[in-house]
């Protein structure tokens, strides 16, 4: 009985087991002079994420929720302002000997009928921690190198993997507690980096002007020119908000992507509000299924407190649609640097190199992830803040000895 009714908050679980993570990995390599050509697969597996959040342990039944949150209407059709899960009550617990004077239950006079119908009604939240998520990734590995070898090296490395996760749930936890299977935060379908180092063959000792006069090599020997270029697949859009959708493929192929239209929004609906207006219900496409719902022939009065009928239908929705698609991602990495070298040797033990590197060197832009709200009025566009660093160039001198 000690502080009963303050609220028992949050606890972790005492109980975890072994959280863990399963790997493998196979590769095949094959050298072919002085190239390296590498094929693998990698899997990888994890148990006892902690993404969840709280699991309440406190819940009501799922069976009243859908029931309590059923709109009513009266006589002429309109819905109630507020559902009966909503509803306020005379507290039973208000003065109750027993009740810690420094709850709210306590001191207040009314409590939520949705309050009462808890398992242990005197408690809110009684919340665990419970990191039960978990997620997989599978990856195709290929890479090709070569050694140094003639003044020429090169890395290329290719990732082509899918990571999938199981941390939240689809819906409100009281629906029944259902995962959503859906894509990694970090999903990246495709990495591709290639990292060339190539001395130019021109100048004293190289293939070209082997014997050229050592003034004539001060200016055409001894260049260098290093790369490294990766293109990698942005971030699948996480759409948020409760809304119609329609079913349908809502990605736009690259070449008509813009700012303003990252994907198709009409796709996407947002559910009525008390303000929406009948002609704007009215203009609601046949596949969101609104003239079907209760309450839609109600016309309001002029100086109604609300503009339809229909806004109270929406309050025991559980999505069934993903919240992240693989065809609608945020902008991808298109990242080319590049370095001119100048070497100089005044002797074998002095050395002096002029560098000058290129940082995104082909000024690619790239932006953040659309506005997945469908309540939002910048629903579906970019705000136009490059993520990114613009173009720079440095330059350098290093002296060896």
């Amino acid at each position: 009985m000690t502080n009963l009714g303050q609220g028992i908050g949050t606890w972790d679980n005492p109980d975890l087991g072994r959280l863990y993570s399963l790997e493998w990995s196979l590769h095949l390599q094959r050298q072919v002079g002085t190239w390296l050509f590498e094929i693998g697969y990698a899997h990888n597996k994890t148990y006892g994420i902690w993404n969840f959040g709280t699991w309440d342990k406190n819940l009501q039944s799922f069976p009243l929720w859908q029931k309590l949150q059923t709109p009513a209407f009266s006589a002429t059709g309109k819905p109630a302002a507020t559902l009966d899960w909503n509803l306020t009550v005379p507290s039973p617990f208000y003065q109750l000997p027993g009740v810690s004077t420094n709850a709210g239950i306590y001191t207040s006079k009314t409590i939520s009928l949705n309050q009462l119908l808890r398992p242990n009604p005197v408690y809110g939240t009684i919340g665990q921690n419970n990191p039960s998520g978990t997620n997989q990734n599978d990856a195709a590995l290929l890479k090709i190198a070569r050694r140094f070898s003639k003044g020429f090296s090169l890395i290329t490395a290719f990732t082509w993997a899918k990571l999938f996760e199981d941390t939240s749930f689809i819906g409100p936890q009281i629906a029944g507690n259902h995962v959503e299977h859906k894509l990694g935060g970090e999903d990246r379908p495709y990495v591709l980096s290639v990292s060339p180092i190539w001395e130019v063959p021109v100048g004293r000792k190289r293939h070209f002007g082997r014997n050229m006069p050592k003034v004539f090599d001060l200016v055409a020997g001894g260049w260098e020119v290093t790369g490294n270029f990766r293109i990698q697949a942005g971030k699948a859009v996480v759409f948020s908000g409760p809304a119609f959708f329609c079913g349908q493929d809502f990605s736009v192929s690259r070449d008509k992507r813009s700012l303003n239209q990252w994907f198709d929004t009409s796709c996407f609906l947002p559910f009525p509000n008390a303000n929406t207006t009948q002609a704007t219900l009215q203009a609601y496409p046949a596949w969101t299924g609104v003239k079907n719902m209760p309450g839609y022939n109600y016309v309001p009065v002029a100086g109604d407190t609300i503009k339809n009928g229909v806004y109270q239908d929406f309050a025991t929705y559980v999505q069934n649609y993903p919240s992240r698609w693989g065809n609608v991602r945020a902008d991808r990495v298109n990242n080319l640097d590049l370095g001119l070298r100048k070497n100089v040797n005044f002797s074998e033990r002095v050395r002096l190199q002029l560098r000058a590197d290129a940082f995104n060197a082909l000024n690619h832009p790239r932006f953040p992830a659309p506005d997945a709200n469908p309540s939002d009025a910048a629903f579906g566009r970019v705000t136009p803040t490059q993520l990114n660093q613009p173009r720079g160039v440095e330059f350098g001198i290093r002296v060896s000895y």
